[in-house]
């Protein structure tokens, strides 16, 4: 048992000073890609929303400080608009309420600022970030807005039928946990699960229908040191 201990003791040492010798490069520059695979909101929405982009890092000690730029697909989703018309219906029944729906694919340009920790042996670290989310909305070739009524009024919590609206620039936040993969001095690919939550609804969320703005992803990538 001493011998056992004794060894256990001489490999941590060799390994911490192993990782000591180790040159810290200068920078970081890298390729990542992600994928939001878990809507926490709404669970039956395995929606797969794919993210790819450039990256860069700064190594200090164990800590790095990063950001990238990063495009953000949510694909397809039907959005609402009031269309300014109450439908009147028989004196004693309820009001109707006229929208205009249409479908856009919706994207954000992600930029984070990341802070990580790597434990000592360099394999495995922990990551925050706060992220400015910038919308990116585009008209789908041949998709023509549909009018209907409803007899919610618009901003109601119980209206959801479609987005009614999201933020141009928004605010948003990421914890993750990953594992590095050291290919060389040089090369390094990494894997990380990720829990991301978006700020890019205004007012109340529950006005909208299949989209959430909390997601489990998985994100890997490809950098580069230059010392």
């Amino acid at each position: 048992m001493k011998t056992l201990s004794f060894i256990c003791c001489l490999l941590t040492s060799l390994l911490l000073q192993a990782q000591s010798t180790i040159a810290i490069p200068r920078f970081l520059i890298g390729v990542e890609a992600n994928t939001h695979f878990e809507d926490l909101k709404y669970r039956k929405n395995n929606l797969g929303l794919i993210g790819i982009g450039l990256h860069v890092e700064k190594p200090i000690g164990q800590f790095s400080v990063g950001t990238a730029l990063i495009r953000q697909r949510f694909g397809p989703q039907t959005f609402r608009k009031f269309a300014g018309e109450i439908v009147p219906e028989a004196p004693n029944a309820p009001s109707f309420y006229a929208y205009w729906y249409q479908e856009k694919q919706l994207a954000f340009w992600n930029i984070p600022l990341r802070l990580q920790y790597r434990l000592p042996c360099n394999c495995v670290y922990v990551q925050a970030a706060l992220q400015t989310s910038i919308r990116d909305l585009k008209e789908i070739e041949g998709e023509i807005a549909n009018w209907n009524t409803s007899i919610y009024p618009p901003g109601t919590g119980l209206s959801r039928h479609a987005l009614y609206n999201v933020n141009k620039i928004s605010l948003g936040y990421e914890f993750a946990m990953g594992i590095n993969f050291h290919l060389s001095t040089t090369w390094k690919m990494y894997s990380r699960l990720a829990y991301t939550h978006y700020g890019y609804f205004k007012g109340n969320t529950e006005q909208y229908r299949n989209l959430g703005d909390a997601f489990l992803g998985l994100n890997i990538g490809l950098q580069r040191a230059i010392y």
